[in-house]
Formats: structure tokens, sequence, C-alpha cells
């Protein structure tokens, strides 16, 4: 199944979560800018959501560029990881008009907890149909996610604790700066691929090369070359080269019966005299 339908649900579900979280915001009630001060709680619960919706989007769009085809595991984790996207206009409008109370703050932090375990279920899912150990390393020696994990479990600590909401909203933030940069390990598989293809695309342009064969071409170019030249060479097991070196001697002493017999025959043919 192509990827392209994916893309553009996930796409238009993001942008609706997005546009939603910004209409909760009320204009500020009048042309002052303490009216405007007014309206800055729900002016930063928004930036801080948006900025959560943004940075997933982004590291999913470049997640979507190591593959050009999906499975049924892959759409309905995709499906779950939006789940948990939609509940951001509800609880970012909760935690607006609730003052950033202890519990909505729980909640809040138990909805990202949430997204971020779909998210990476996601990717090891993206991962696993590639069946590529390169790229598996690349996500298997990653700290980035138990990071956000270990950021997240602080912020839900905190939440909990009275009068401790802040430093919940902190770790929160503090989860959002690893994330900024979208993941250099995709963007780098999915350029070296792309180049590879450019390189192939001269040579082979009806072939259309798959994410496993990518993968297969990247990791084993040398057994690649290796077994192109075995299959020009006829394979030769134990009994064919004995066969042959039987073969051999065999006619080695036929042509040495041979040139015994003429060299006798003519040492026995009588030289005319002169």
């Amino acid at each position: 199944m192509d990827k392209g339908r994916l893309e553009a649900f996930s796409d238009g579900v993001i942008a609706i979560i997005i546009t939603i979280m910004v209409l909760e915001i009320t204009p500020p009630a009048g042309p002052t800018p303490e009216a405007l001060l007014a309206i800055a709680p729900s002016l930063g619960s928004y930036i801080m959501s948006f900025f959560f919706v943004a940075l997933y989007w982004n590291n999913h769009h470049h997640l979507l560029q190591i593959t050009e085809h999906v499975n049924g595991k892959i759409l309905w984790t995709n499906m779950l990881f939006l789940f948990g996207l939609s509940f951001y206009p509800v609880a970012t409008a909760w935690i607006n008009q609730t003052g950033f109370a202890p519990f909505p703050t729980m909640v809040y932090v138990l909805l990202c907890i949430f997204t971020s375990v779909c998210y990476l279920i996601l990717q090891k899912i993206i991962v696993a149909t590639h069946e590529c150990s390169n790229l598996k390393e690349m996500v298997d020696d990653s700290r980035k996610e138990a990071l956000t994990l270990l950021l997240l479990a602080f912020a839900l600590i905190f939440s909990l604790v009275p009068g401790a909401t802040p430093l919940a909203y902190f770790f929160m933030i503090m989860m959002v700066i690893p994330w900024i940069i979208p993941d250099m390990r995709f963007m780098k598989f999915a350029n070296d691929h792309k180049h590879e293809h450019g390189h192939d695309h001269g040579h082979d342009h009806g072939h259309e090369h798959g994410p496993n064969e990518d993968c297969d071409h990247h990791e084993d170019s040398e057994a690649d070359v290796t077994d192109t030249v075995t299959e020009n060479v006829p394979s030769q097991t134990e009994d064919d080269r004995d066969a042959k070196n039987e073969l051999l001697q065999e006619r080695f002493k036929t042509l040495w019966q041979n040139e015994k017999n003429q060299t006798e025959s003519e040492n026995s043919t009588p030289k005319d005299p002169d």
C-alpha cells in the first residue's frame, strides 16, 4: 500500500487539530495591553500545545521518508497516534480554563506520554518493516526517545506534587528541545538512498527499488560484488574436482604413452645407409 494516503490523512488531521486549538482563544476584550495580558494564559497554553503538535508533525514527516509502502500495522498505529493528538485541543482548553490546576496538568502530561509512546511504537514498526540492520542500529543507539520519556516522567511526578505544577510544565518544555531538529537519522538514511537511486537510475530506468532492496544494497555492497562474481564462475564440488583431476591424469598418460610409442617406433626403424 502506498504511503501517500497515510501522509495526506495525517496532515489533514493535524491541520484540523491546530485550527481547533487556535479557535479556543478568545480575542482581547479591549484595545489595551491589559486586555491582551488578560488572555496571556490561553496564549501560553496554545503556544505550548502548538509546538508539541508541530514537532510531532515535523518528525512524523521525516519518519515516513524512509519507506515507500505501509501495511496494516503501520496504519493502525498511526491512527492510535492521531487519536492521542486529537485530544490536545480539549486538554489545552482544560488547563487554560482551570488556571493550570494540578489535576488537569496531570491529565495533560499523561496525554503527552500516551502520544509519545504511540509515536515511538509507530517508529519501531516502520523500522521493523525494512529488515535493515543499519537502520535498526541507528534507532536503537538513539537516546532521544529515552530522554523524552524520562522528562515526561519527571513532569508527571511534579504534576502530582501540590504547588509544583510549574516544574511539570518546565520538564514538558525541556522535552521539546531535543526534537526541534528533525530526526537526522531518517533524513540521512533517506538522502543516502535517494543519492544511490540517482546513480542507479542511469543504469536501470525501469527498475524501482524497494526499501528492503535499498537496505540490502547499502549494507552488503561488498557481498553483492562477491555474489556477482561467483554467479559468473561455475560452482565446483570436491567430487567434480577429483573427476577432472582423474581425467587430466588419464589424458597425460595417453599422451605420454603415445609419445613413448612413437619414440620406440622411430628407434626400431632401420636407417638407410648412405
